[in-house]
């Protein structure tokens, strides 16, 4: 899956493998895929979509949701629902001006504890607050280790292979150009920041929902290598946000590679 990772293209890593897909498994993903322009448009929005944008907009902010990155947590207390996992590019295509014109931020996280806890929900098949994909849900439950996670999305031929909790962080928050299309990027640690920066300080501290359970493991040195290889953009990003100099143009810095 070095594509995943390579380059800003990988937004668009379609192929056959994304088109065969179940419709079941994520339905959502049709206009993912349409708004990379791989599919005909839905020909309407559904209403769980439409409750979507009247949340955020008397929300004053609109938050997308990273998977694994405290996401459900900061849903509840913004909007007091779930709304899953559309990227910024959903939401520039199909929200109203009235939605796009808000603050937006989005949470990110360490890409080692991000994978960790991905594969800790993946092996449990969810948790009571939320449960993996039924499309992948008794495959991930069969994972013996880390590596089987590995292996599962160096495999993947498209993102459209893979469960949201093992997509890479930037699909979620850049534009079709590469660029990071979201006001602020707020480190996982960082979550307390939160209310002032969407005015909001009502909010008060962000209570913990869909927490991974079981074991955590170590990974090995040679598994924090394979996920460098795989998620290569999110390592830049991170090491970015460290240093407080986030790269915004995705696509220039994996061209640097």
């Amino acid at each position: 899956m070095a594509s995943l990772s390579a380059t800003a293209s990988s937004l668009n890593l379609a192929g056959e493998s994304a088109l065969r897909i179940s419709t079941a498994a994520m339905l959502d993903d049709w206009y993912e895929r349409h708004v990379l322009r791989l599919i005909a448009p839905p020909a309407s929005l559904i209403p769980r979509h439409r409750r979507r944008f009247a949340a955020i907009e008397r929300a004053g902010a609109l938050f997308v949701h990273i998977p694994k990155n405290a996401g459900m947590s900061i849903a509840h207390a913004l909007y007091g629902e779930q709304l899953y996992h559309p990227s910024i590019r959903y939401y520039r295509d199909r929200a109203p001006k009235s939605v796009l014109r808000l603050p937006s931020f989005a949470i990110w996280r360490d890409p080692v504890e991000r994978f960790v806890s991905a594969y800790r929900f993946a092996r449990a098949g969810g948790n009571p607050d939320n449960r993996v994909s039924a499309a992948f849900r008794y495959s991930y439950m069969h994972f013996r280790n880390l590596d089987d996670a590995l292996d599962h999305v160096a495999a993947a031929k498209s993102v459209f292979d893979l469960d949201h909790i093992f997509r890479p962080q930037f699909w979620y928050v850049a534009d079709r150009a590469g660029r990071i299309a979201v006001d602020r990027l707020f480190a996982f640690d960082d979550i307390a920041a939160i209310p002032a920066f969407v005015g909001r300080p009502d909010l008060g501290a962000i209570p913990e929902i869909n927490a991974s359970v079981g074991a955590r493991e170590t990974p090995t040195p040679e598994q924090v290598a394979r996920m460098r290889r795989l998620y290569a953009i999110d390592f830049s990003i991170h090491e970015g946000l460290a240093s407080g100099a986030c790269p915004r143009d995705l696509a220039a810095n994996a061209r640097g590679r």
